[in-house]
């Protein structure tokens, strides 16, 4: 009875003693791959076989560390100390392999860490898109055949690790008469990426373009590629509007020409020459890319009538355009400047109503005024001023009267090609019988040019004063006679009129009584003046 108890004492005191299981803890790996740390799962580009670094301990001691490539294993090594640092050079393949390092603890424990590695030794490839197209692992055609300058050049980039740049040359060699040129330009696309895209312009002929593409590993690869442009498209001329009709003796020719390739030589020719002449010079066949597209402006002499004219424009392989324009040149007609004197008339003694016009020429501003004896201007109305050219411009007014003295209305028209007309008309002093605005006998009108070499209205009025005699008509008993006289001043007045090309107009009438034998020689005030003649 006394037994039993002490039993079940015995039993648990056993039970209590036994010690409980240890869990192990796992070995630590620390890999480096060419000096740079890697962890566990993480991807490497290296440019030659790397040097991997292994670093191991345990709780316990390091037992064995086992280095597999691919899950073949290359290196083993057994340590026996709670720590182990070791490194191996890792012959790899240029393509992505897994590297594995296994780590197993006297206890038992084991640890792993894997990485991939990836050896570039290899240079990127280019699969070009445009303006061809390759296949990146394969070659490019040996030459390619265009028909514009302006390319676009552009591909994809395959490479392991990351393209620097892709470096393009294109080259242009134009042959002259005695001589070669070189034309060179180069190109850097940094950082393409996986493609890249880039303008060139190739000249006339062949071309050839050399693309390098370099990896951050400085591993290369060189295209040397040729393209030969063949131009067979004429030109594009666009000409600006040029007037069917002009009263200048110039216009100006503006345009524009374009070319698939280059414009060479844009000229132009009037109906009639032999030769052509020249708006822009051509520069050569050398790639230009200014040349796709030139702006010209030139100034044409005409000659009155029509003038037939042709542009030409021609590119560097002699395609060639034209175009024809007629121009229609007009001289300007002198305009026949006028009073109407039957209609012209005094309003209450201090204003004259003045009717006129400019007629029979082109006409492009007509004004008309009054002035005292002194030249003064009293009062004074722009007619027209419209900016175009008009054969006919009619007008009436009413002025002011000079306060005291005689009042000369002024006309002034003004041709297209800026040569002033002028009109004067000496206002009666007193109304005329039998109307309403015809002068007395001493009205007069007088009409004058003012050009680049004529004198001013006012010399004119000065020089007239100059001239003229305090004396009045006189009266000549001898009726043969004064015809005779009056003949003899009116041979002289138009002849000297007729040399300047100068229309004179003298009523004989006035001073001559055809019903008497009496004649009355004009007055030197009444008629033309020798400056004005001399005009």
């Amino acid at each position: 009875m006394q037994r039993g108890p002490l039993a079940v004492v015995l039993v648990l005191v056993i039970i209590g003693s036994i010690p409980a299981p240890v869990v192990a803890a796992e070995p630590t790996v620390d890999l480096a791959v060419d000096g740079t740390p890697a962890a566990s799962g993480d991807r490497v580009v290296v440019p030659e076989d790397p040097l991997l670094s292994v670093n191991a301990s345990a709780r316990t001691t390091v037992e064995r560390v086992v280095v597999r490539v691919d899950d073949a294993t290359v290196r083993t090594w057994v340590p026996g100390t709670q720590t182990m640092s070791e490194s191996l050079r890792l012959d790899l393949a240029n393509e992505p392999q897994v590297v594995q390092v296994i780590v197993t603890g006297s206890d038992g424990s084991v640890a792993a860490s894997q990485v991939t590695v990836e050896k570039d030794e290899v240079a990127p490839f280019i699969g070009f898109e445009a303006p061809f197209e390759s296949d990146p692992l394969g070659q490019p055609p040996a030459s390619v055949s265009l028909s514009e300058s302006s390319v676009t050049l552009s591909g994809t980039l395959s490479d392991a690790s990351t393209v620097e740049f892709v470096r393009i040359t294109r080259q242009h060699r134009s042959q002259s008469a005695i001589d070669y040129k070189v034309v060179s330009q180069t190109h850097v696309v940094r950082d393409p990426g996986e493609r890249f895209s880039q303008e060139l312009f190739f000249g006339p002929g062949v071309n050839t373009a050399r693309v390098v593409v370099q990896d951050e590993f400085g591993n290369s690869r060189t295209y040397q590629l040729t393209f030969e442009i063949t131009d067979t498209t004429e030109p594009g001329l666009s000409l600006d509007g040029v007037p069917r009709e002009t009263s200048s003796s110039t216009v100006f020719i503006n345009g524009t020409a374009t070319d698939n390739v280059q414009v060479g030589t844009v000229s132009y020719g009037v109906f009639g020459e032999v030769a052509r002449r020249s708006i822009v010079v051509g520069q050569g066949p050398g790639a230009d890319p200014a040349r796709e597209q030139v702006r010209f402006s030139h100034e044409v002499e005409l000659v009155p009538g029509p003038n037939r004219i042709t542009v030409w424009a021609t590119d560097t392989s002699g395609n060639e355009v034209k175009e024809l324009v007629v121009v229609d040149y007009a001289r300007n007609v002198v305009p026949t400047v006028t009073v109407d004197e039957t209609r012209t008339h005094l309003v209450a003694d201090s204003e004259v109503h003045v009717y006129g016009a400019a007629r029979d020429g082109r006409v492009s501003a007509v004004s008309v005024e009054t002035v005292d004896e002194g030249g003064a201007v009293v009062d004074f109305e722009q007619v027209y001023d419209g900016g175009d050219v008009w054969n006919d411009v009619a007008f009436e007014e009413e002025l002011a009267l000079a306060d005291e003295g005689e009042t000369t209305v002024v006309v002034r028209a003004v041709d297209a090609d800026g040569t002033e007309h002028v009109t004067r008309y000496a206002v009666p002093t007193t109304p005329a019988e039998g109307g309403d605005g015809a002068g007395d006998a001493e009205a007069a009108t007088a009409t004058e040019q003012v050009g680049a070499d004529s004198t001013t209205a006012e010399e004119g009025a000065e020089a007239n004063k100059a001239g003229e005699t305090t004396q009045s008509s006189t009266a000549v008993e001898d009726g043969g006679f004064g015809v005779f006289a009056v003949a003899a001043l009116l041979v002289v007045v138009l002849s000297a009129a007729r040399l300047r090309d100068v229309t004179v107009e003298i009523p004989i009438e006035k001073y001559v009584d055809m019903d008497d034998t009496q004649v009355s020689l004009p007055s030197l005030s009444s008629l033309p003046s020798l400056p004005r003649l001399r005009r």
